[in-house]
């Protein structure tokens, strides 16, 4: 659904008029240049002609102010020269000027008295941003090509301090997935991702990316947690991809690499669980393929470039043969993608630019595992387009506008290896034949404008920025359970009693509205600079009304309803500050000082409208299941035959109508160096509470049929589970159920509490830029969590200690990932460290290495334990304060290649080898005790993988 022209022009009104500046770049796809020209004694200088050049359009032009500063802003990432003039002052060249998306680089220029030639100085490296404070990194795009990395953009987020995932990717092997990563002190539904400042985060399924990239499309990758920048809308982590565009000159590539199972090696020698017979590597990386090209270049000199590219790549992956021990990954992966971009200078003071992504992704066999046979699998086909028009429009040097329309269309289907055929839940308990089909249609629409002034006399200078932001989310989801929305359990005691389970078939038609504003302003006061922000947000969710049909085998036992819509009572309206400030010492300022402080408000999802209900009693998300005796054996409970058990189920949420959106506060202090031989260094430090979080409690109903929510006074004491843990120590866990007379339903209530995640990190870190032919950056982060839990907490919960994130309130964990086959992966390490580093030899031969090292998860174990009340609960068994670990993991990843020029073309021939040292430690064991699997290593590092790779250019 488009956005309507009255919902947009509500949106966008107190800024409107300045649409006709062009559509424009978004923020999160530029970055900016600043500089100060003084004379020899230090006095700032008036009227200096500022000229700036890179590979795309004509030369860029400012005058220094009363300041003697200026400004470039909306730069695209890159090198640029730039040259500084006066009358009476020799002309001051600057060669090789590093721009990064979303960021600021700082020059200091000094011109001398006039003499016959120009000074070029090539050897100044501006390494820090001193304009801001924040958390992250920036990949360019020689480390994105010549750093040894699976070729996925969440692996890049292992390179940035504080960004835990939830797997360890060596060369694709861990490629039929993407990751899910977490940011200090929250869950991952708070994490951003953008492709050129288009937001596709899926407000479906927040906790991961929606799509798969080209990896070899982008020019630059910027992964973010925080800081004091007022356009940033959460604290998660924000991954900013950003493409290649079109230059001056042509340029062709083409590239083909390979992997194979046949290079692999096996694994390390493994301690396996007490009565483990073996391992098998399930899933295991047999082959891995991708070729793709990409050109580009001017279509008018000066005036009009394109861009284009286009990529597929297969991974396909070994699966153990079922029965299986444990859920796997997915299958095997396709994804072709092809995007194309064109940018248009339209005069001195505008640019246009057009944007259009298209992938599509296929993925086989999603969701094996031992209570699931193949044909029960489901086959997952994703397509994504990305379509957008933005521009930049100056207004002399002081005022930058930039704008933007976008559009996300994005569909998920899920269909069961089996077809439509009835899914069978046999006498085993594993389900057959075929499995729940879901068909998802996701859009979003974007409208932006982001401006900022930069101005100021005497000895402050000012850059005010300024944006509004309008998002529109649609999500419209059909599910059933089969041809016949029926499920048959077989009975295991093969006494002719099976059960059928009748389902409606299920849609809902979800959108979310996201407006969001910000203003902030930067003072520089001489070695001072101050960041004082604010930012508004307002969310709000709205499910449509739907009817529903009723199940078409059996619509007396679950008819037809009509769900009424609804918005669940309740807005996220929230302002919240950044303030920051900056010391630079030195009279070159090459050291600074920060110090800072942010609040973020959390992001809205659509599930939280899907299932919402008025009252818990008045749920139309209902199924039925029927206990019978089959005397024709046609696996239908007919007239004629006996029923011993109807039970009809309700499901849903009743939404607080008070509901308030958790918060996240970040202090931030930090020291920061930059040396003269291109290398900066520092530290920080960084304190971060995530406030308020969302909690459900569950409803009960009583012998009277009222239903209300639970206390702990409906609890009683009703078994102990008792045990050995692997390594011989016992241990003894109460268990509680619901008293007698109280019937638990499945229907929540959900509401902000007051428990509070509170983080406290150290980082220090090294980066030295390309020079004397090579490059390092590397940092070591450190961090320790707490909960803090009031006693509300528990007077409304369950006592039994539950595994888990939202209910252990002792453990310092985060949560584990969103899928099944990482459900044992909690997202926590006290410590982590990356190494990346590349070296250019002679002869046209270059080095890279990427080290990486993490803490070894920790081993949660639990049993579960069936409750008096019917109810099933994962109790935990071990001091989760004070885990076993598994084995820390430390990996090597090298890179060789040689380049060989053939005039204008060049051949690069290159080896990649990931985990070299075949390092194969356990990732995760059986973790439920009451099982055969108990202590099971289920999953371990995937052995070493040799990637061949082979690229072409023209220029």
């Amino acid at each position: 659904m488009v956005i309507s022209p009255r919902r947009l022009v509500a949106a966008l009104l107190p800024v409107l008029g300045l649409l006709w500046g062009g559509p424009a770049l978004a923020q999160e796809s530029s970055g900016a240049l600043y500089g100060l020209v003084r004379d020899d004694a230090g006095s700032p200088l008036r009227g200096a002609t500022v000229t700036l050049w890179g590979e795309q359009g004509p030369p860029l032009r400012r005058l220094t102010n009363a300041r003697g500063a200026f400004r470039f802003a909306g730069l695209a990432p890159g090198l640029y020269q730039g040259r500084i003039e006066l009358e009476g002052f020799s002309p001051n060249e600057h060669s090789d000027i590093p721009i990064r998306v979303g960021g600021s680089t700082t020059i200091g220029v000094r011109l001398t008295p006039a003499t016959s030639d120009a000074i070029t100085l090539t050897a100044e490296c501006p390494l820090l941003d001193e304009r801001r404070a924040s958390c992250g990194v920036t990949v360019t795009a020689e480390e994105l090509e010549k750093i040894p990395t699976a070729r996925d953009p969440w692996t890049i987020l292992r390179q940035a301090p504080g960004v835990l995932l939830d797997r360890i990717d060596v060369g694709g092997s861990e490629a039929a997935h993407p990751a899910v990563a977490r940011a200090p002190a929250l869950a991952a539904d708070q994490n951003v991702y953008s492709v050129d400042g288009v937001t596709l985060t899926d407000p479906e399924m927040l906790a991961t990316t929606p799509t798969f990239y080209d990896f070899g499309s982008f020019a630059e990758m910027q992964v973010t947690t925080g800081g004091t920048h007022a356009a940033i809308a959460t604290g998660g982590v924000v991954l900013n991809l950003v493409t290649k565009r079109g230059t001056n000159a042509w340029r062709v590539s083409a590239r083909y690499l390979l992997a194979d199972d046949r290079w692999q090696p096996g694994p390390d020698e493994l301690a396996v669980g007490a009565g483990q017979a073996g391992f098998e590597i399930s899933p295991r990386l047999e082959r891995y393929v991708e070729h793709g090209a990409d050109f580009g270049g001017p279509l008018a000199r000066e005036r009009l470039w394109m861009w284009a590219g286009y990529n597929d790549t297969e991974v396909e992956m070994a699966l153990e043969t079922p029965p299986t021990l444990f859920d796997q990954g997915a299958g095997d992966r396709d994804v072709d993608n092809g995007a194309a971009k064109l940018d248009l200078d339209v005069g001195p003071s505008h640019r246009l630019q057009g944007f259009v992504h298209r992938s599509r992704a296929a993925i086989a066999r999603v969701g094996g595992g031992p209570s699931r046979a193949l044909d029960a699998t489901a086959d997952l086909d994703a397509p994504t387009t990305i379509g957008k028009l933005g521009g930049t429009h100056v207004l002399g040097s002081a005022l930058h506008l930039s704008t933007q329309l976008a559009r996300v269309d994005g569909e998920l289907e899920l269909l069961p290896r089996g077809g439509d055929e009835t899914p069978v839940i046999d006498a085993a308990g594993v389900l057959q034949a075929s499995s729940l089909t879901l068909e998802s249609e996701r859009t979003r629409d974007q409208a932006r404008i982001d401006t900022s002034a930069f101005f100021g006399a005497g000895a402050v200078g000012h850059e005010l920025a300024a944006g509004v932001e309008y998002r529109r989310a649609e999500v419209e989801s059909r599910s059933r359970w089969g041809g016949a929305s029926s499920v048959l359990a077989e009975d295991p005691s093969a006494s002719g009693t099976p059960t059928r389970l009748f389902f409606r078939p299920e849609r809902s038609e979800v959108e979310l509205d996201t407006w969001s504003g910000y203003v902030q302003d930067t003072l520089a006061i001489g070695s001072a600079i101050a960041d004082v922000g604010l930012r508004y947000g307002r969310q709000r969710g709205e499910r449509r009304p739907v009817t529903l049909p009723g199940n078409p085998l059996r619509p007396d036992l679950v008819p037809a309803v009509a769900v009424m819509g609804t918005d669940g009572g309740f807005d996220w309206e929230t302002i919240v500050p950044r303030l920051g400030v900056t010391w630079a010492l030195g009279e070159r300022r090459t050291t600074f000082l920060r110090a800072s402080y942010s609040r973020f408000a959390d992001q809205l999802g659509t599930p939280i409208f899907a299932q919402a209900l008025s009252a818990p009693d008045q749920s139309p998300f209902t199924f039925a299941a029927v206990r019978f005796l089959d005397l024709d054996g046609d696996t239908l409970p007919g007239a004629s035959e006996p029923r011993i058990a109807v039970e009809s189920v309700s499901r849903g949420t009743v939404v607080d109508p008070s509901l308030e959106a958790p918060t996240l506060d970040e202090v931030l202090w930090s020291v920061e160096h930059a040396g003269a031989g291109c290398f900066s260094v520092g530290g920080r430090l960084t304190w971060r509470s995530h406030r308020g979080l969302l909690e459900e409690h569950p409803f009960v109903r009583d012998g009277s049929g009222v239903v209300r929510v639970a206390t702990r006074a409906d609890y009683v004491t009703d078994a102990l589970v008792t045990g050995t843990l692997p390594g011989g120590a016992p241990y003894g866990v109460p268990t509680f159920a619901l008293r007698q007379g109280l019937e638990a339903i499945d229907v929540r209530f959900l509401t902000r509490g007051e428990r509070e995640v509170e983080y406290r990190g150290a980082t220090l870190w090294f980066e030295r830029r390309l020079r004397a032919r090579w490059r390092l950056r590397s940092f070591v982060n450190l961090r320790d969590e707490e909960w803090s839990v009031p006693a509300a907490f528990d007077e409304a919960r369950d006592p039994t200690d539950l595994l888990g994130f939202g209910d252990n309130h002792a453990a310092p964990f985060g949560p584990a990932s969103s899928f099944p086959d990482k459900s044992s992966v909690p997202l926590h390490a006290e410590w982590d460290y990356s190494i990346a580093g590349l070296y250019h030899a002679r002869a046209g031969f270059s080095a890279a290495v990427l080290a990486h090292g993490r803490q070894g998860y920790p081993m949660l174990y639990y049993e579960s334990a069936l409750g008096t009340d019917g109810l099933v609960r994962r109790v935990a068994v071990t001091d989760e304060r004070h885990p076993r670990r598994l084995p820390s993991v430390h990996q090597l990843n090298v890179r060789l290649e040689k380049e060989i020029r053939l005039g204008k073309a060049g051949l690069t021939l290159s080896a990649d080898a990931f985990n070299l040292l075949n390092e194969t430690p356990a990732l995760a064991r059986g973790a439920e005790l009451d099982t055969p699997t108990a202590d099971f290593v289920r999953e371990i590092v995937s052995p070493r993988v040799l990637r061949m790779g082979a690229r072409l250019r023209w220029r």
